[in-house]
């Protein structure tokens, strides 16, 4: 299939695009984050959410790609109807629940009012924002919906990332360049800019106010980590198909996986992060992703079933834990069975959320070609 743009032939090649080892990686990540947050050993799982982020680049950019490829253009509009009907839903339900629980669980002296003013601003995608500003992440232990700042992280990118690529677009054309080659040079540039910002507010310079609660919430400081995904889906681009060996995929995996082990059981909650130390579960998620050799030793590890399914059923159950999880601290203080029980019970919710409400609004969105879509198609300029 040729599309021609002005000066420019590209062809579209069209290969398998099935990574459900991306899936058992986005399954050890909410896993990772699970633990973390019920005390358990994973003392570094707050990284899962680094992890989430190089994903989320890297998978987001192709479906944007993919739809380049078929229509020539970027819509913002579309874009950001697929993103509201794949988020808000089941995000929607969440939050009702939570209020609804909080009436009965929590204080009113405080704690309920605290809920309601983070559900406000995490209905808007601000919860980061709000967060950044309190007294510290810590001091909101009994905020069932503290975790939803990730989510404000990813839409906020999202939408910058579209307007981005749409501006990208109108200007290769107008200067007859090709348009993953400009898009490569700008998310290179805008990375690590993104990539100096975090490091110097994490190490508390001035600059502006609360600079290390900036580094942690913000989405700019976090921009980079979503440019390593983007990265490699271009690197992905220019070279059409994987043509790694099997043995240096497996080197590159092998690192990938030592890397982000060493966060998880190297890290704890007095690591200055993300600062250089979001370097290392980030490079090794981007490493992981990069190897799609299907010899690969770690890639058909990642593939192993009850790994794929919670990477599909991630997003339901990353909203549902957290809250879980707080009003059973609230209920049964100090005890860590009830811990445990609400960190993995929270996954009948969150399964009852992927399948009555996730899936229907995802299916019922996407358009007949989209949903028969599983390849990846690869813009080559000859």
């Amino acid at each position: 299939m040729i599309q021609l743009e002005p000066g420019i032939c590209t062809i579209l090649i069209i290969v398998d695009n099935r990574r459900s080892d991306i899936q058992g990686l986005r399954g050890i990540a909410v896993l990772a984050v699970v633990l973390y947050h019920a005390n358990l050993f994973v003392h570094g799982g707050f990284v899962g959410v680094d992890i989430f982020f190089v994903i989320s680049g890297y998978v987001i950019f192709n479906s944007i790609l993919r739809e380049y490829g078929i229509t020539g253009s970027v819509s913002v509009r579309d874009f950001v109807v697929r993103r509201i009907h794949r988020l808000l839903p089941a995000f929607s339900i969440l939050i009702i629940c939570t209020l609804t629980a909080s009436i009965f669980v929590l204080s009113p002296f405080g704690d309920q009012q605290q809920v309601v003013r983070t559900s406000q601003a995490a209905s808007l995608f601000g919860a980061n924002i709000y967060l950044a500003i309190q007294n510290s992440y810590f001091a909101l232990v009994n905020n069932p919906l503290r975790h939803t700042w990730t989510l404000a992280v990813e839409e906020q990118f999202y939408l910058f990332l579209i307007v981005f690529l749409y501006m990208c677009h109108l200007i290769a054309r107008k200067i007859s360049i090709e348009f993953t080659k400009f898009v490569l040079r700008s998310v290179v540039v805008l990375g690590v800019v993104s990539f100096l910002l975090s490091l110097l507010f994490s190490f508390g310079n001035r600059m502006i106010p609360l600079p290390t609660r900036v580094a942690f919430f913000s989405m700019p400081t976090r921009a980079w980590e979503f440019s390593v995904g983007i990265l490699i889906a271009l690197t992905e681009i220019r070279r059409a198909r994987n043509n790694f060996g099997l043995v240096f995929s497996n080197f590159l995996s092998i690192i990938g996986t030592v890397l982000i082990a060493f966060a998880f059981f190297q890290f704890n909650t007095f690591t200055t992060f993300p600062g250089f130390a979001a370097v290392i579960p980030v490079v090794g998620s981007g490493l992981l992703i990069l190897d799609s050799h299907e010899g690969s030793l770690i890639k058909r590890a990642l593939k192993f079933r009850p790994l794929v399914w919670l990477g599909d059923v991630s997003y339901s159950w990353y909203l549902w834990h957290w809250p879980m999880i707080v009003f059973f601290i609230v209920l049964w203080p100090g005890n860590q069975i009830a811990v445990l029980a609400a960190a993995f019970g929270s996954l009948v919710p969150a399964l009852a959320s992927y399948y009555f409400i996730e899936n229907q609004f995802r299916i019922n969105s996407n358009s007949p070609r989209h949903r028969k879509s599983t390849s990846r198609i690869f813009l080559v300029s000859v």
